[in-house]
C-alpha cells in the first residue's frame, strides 16, 4: 500500500499498490494457472488477507483477471 500526504495533510491510500505487491513481490500471481478455479482463487484470496491481517481492496478482482489472462494466452497457442 502507498500512503501519499498531500500539502494539505490529507492522506490517501493506494490500494493497487497493494494488490500489485501481492501479486508480484508476494508470488500469488505464481501459484495462479489458467486453470485455477474459482474456489481456489477464493482459497488463495482468504490466505493472503489472512496473511496482510486485513482487506486487500481489489485483489480477489485482480486474481480473476490474471487467471482468464492466462486462460487467453493458452487458448490463442
Amino acid at each position: 500500500m502507498t500512503i501519499h500526504i498531500d500539502t494539505q495533510g490529507t492522506a490517501t491510500i493506494h490500494a493497487v499498490d497493494e494488490v500489485a505487491r501481492v501479486m508480484e513481490h508476494g508470488g500469488l500471481a505464481a501459484l495462479i494457472t489458467a486453470t485455477t478455479t474459482d474456489a481456489e482463487l477464493d482459497l488463495l484470496h482468504a490466505a493472503a488477507e489472512a496473511g496482510n491481517v486485513g482487506p486487500i481492496v481489489g485483489l480477489r478482482a485482480e486474481m480473476s483477471w490474471w487467471r482468464d489472462l492466462l486462460a487467453r494466452n493458452a487458448s490463442s497457442r
